[in-house]
């Protein structure tokens, strides 16, 4: 108690002015900022764990809003797209990120035109680049699930009533929690339910009717439901965010050690004073980052794949030296073949060729890392089998105690395979006696491998490092 004490003496001197605009390593309290009140935030935290808002303590927007929920489920104060609880905020198709005029089939951009043709974009988008809350709002906010939402209709009250001038749903749960959800209505040719009713897309899909997904309605007359009822994904609903159940930046844990104790704080102050101090870790949401894992040669890895937003998306997936993505990957669609294994082209050594997708696609100070890089991050990092975000993957932690998280993206041939289980990345390395083949970093029974080669036309997840020259200044 005595550290916090002191600590506080030294508060005033920290300088407060933040230094990125975005939701960022240390912006505990989710005010976009990371300054002094992430502090104080902080060591309120550390002396009262388990305070939590219970309503928006100010009118800076969103907060985090706890419900008592017994999952732990935190659900944010206002809609996605708007500015206080009150505000309609954004009209979304399943899956879509982006606002529209008019919602159905012929614009819908998940399908062909009709509703028969659906593609099939997950059963669960949360998370992924499918979510347009965490494209938008960052890794701290997700899509809620169905099973949320049902857990947040069972456990809580509701009346209708106004905010503002606004009518709406109030959910008030038993430990004096509450949330407001407007009647925004919903849009497909045109605006529907405006001040009468509200629609809101959980992020799964209906299992049995694939151009369907689960949403939950509030409305007069005590027209509420919770998730159980699904309709078309081409509809234009809002979204309620809840926050991500991952501790370390809602909670505090900033210096990822398990505990939110002193050492979080000094890390913090340290954040503060240093902003430019070498990454061990994200410090924003604005990925691409480098990550300093402590190697002896001085690489620093990508903290996200090729094609990703968030260290937690797959991002895509790439035929060895092919810089596009397509539906299939085999030896008749390889462009560095003739159609066959045996007439592939004698090219050993990509990184930062013109067959780089790492240098194409973030440009010339990245490249795909060699076999030696791939041996040197599994010869000097631990790793464990986790989740980051409800992706499943591997975290690597390094000497500098930086650490790196590769998802389990799986591969793909002719199908989408091991997606959530299985990893596999190129190197930028041919195998020289098997002309056909390049190594790869890949996964068997919790375990992780660099040795063995595989078919250079099968489609896999691609992690940058940063140029040699780059990294060992």
């Amino acid at each position: 108690m005595r550290k916090l004490f002191t600590l506080f003496a030294l508060l005033p001197f920290i300088a407060v002015n933040s230094y990125c605009q975005y939701a960022k390593l240390g912006d505990v309290n989710l005010d976009g900022d990371v300054d002094i009140s992430d502090v104080v935030f902080l060591v309120n935290k550390i002396l009262n764990p388990d305070a939590g808002n219970l309503t928006c303590p100010d009118d800076h927007h969103p907060h985090v809003i706890d419900l008592g929920l017994p999952s732990g489920t935190k659900w944010s104060c206002c809609n996605m797209g708007s500015s206080a609880p009150e505000d309609f905020g954004g009209y979304y198709a399943w899956g879509e990120t982006e606002e529209k005029e008019t919602y159905n089939w012929s614009t819908y951009i998940h399908c062909e035109g009709t509703q028969n043709t659906c593609k099939d974009i997950g059963s669960n988008i949360r998370g992924t680049e499918y979510d347009v809350v965490r494209q938008d709002w960052g890794n701290a906010w997700l899509m809620p699930s169905q099973e949320q939402i049902n857990e947040l209709f069972n456990t809580c009250t509701s009346e209708w009533t106004e905010v503002n001038g606004v009518t709406g749903c109030r959910l008030t749960a038993p430990n004096g929690g509450s949330i407001f959800l407007p009647a925004a209505g919903y849009k497909t040719a045109a605006l529907s339910g405006l001040g009468s009713l509200g629609r809101y897309w959980s992020a799964n899909v209906n299992p049995n009717t694939k151009h369907w997904a689960y949403y939950f309605q509030v409305g007069s007359n005590n027209n509420f439901w919770g998730g159980k009822y699904s309709t078309n994904r081409c509809e234009g609903h809002s979204i309620r965010p809840v926050a991500t159940r991952v501790p370390a930046t809602l909670l505090g844990d900033v210096n990822d050690d398990g505990y939110i104790d002193i050492s979080d704080v000094v890390f913090l102050v340290n954040l503060i004073l240093n902003p430019n101090a070498t990454n061990l870790t994200c410090p924003d949401n604005h990925h691409p980052h480098l990550i300093d894992l402590g190697l002896p040669s001085g690489t620093k890895w990508a903290c996200c794949n090729v094609g990703a937003v968030a260290p937690d998306a797959y991002g895509g997936y790439y035929a060895w030296g092919e810089t596009e993505e397509k539906e299939t990957y085999n030896w008749a669609n390889y462009s560095l073949c003739e159609g066959t294994q045996s007439t592939c082209f004698k090219i050993y050594d990509i990184c930062g060729t013109e067959y780089d997708v790492a240098t194409k696609e973030w440009g010339e100070d990245w490249v795909m890392p060699t076999q030696q890089q791939m041996k040197e991050l599994l010869e000097n990092c631990s790793y464990e089998l986790t989740e980051l975000y409800e992706t499943k993957g591997y975290k690597l932690k390094g000497p500098s105690g930086g650490s790196i998280f590769l998802p389990a993206a799986g591969y793909k041939t002719t199908a989408h395979y091991g997606q959530g289980s299985v990893l596999q990345y190129w190197s930028g390395t041919g195998d020289g006696n098997t002309r056909y083949w390049a190594y790869p970093l890949h996964s068997a029974s919790s375990t992780l491998y660099w040795k063995h080669g595989t078919n250079r036309c099968e489609g896999k997840s691609v992690r940058p490092v940063l140029k040699a020259e780059e990294s060992s200044e």
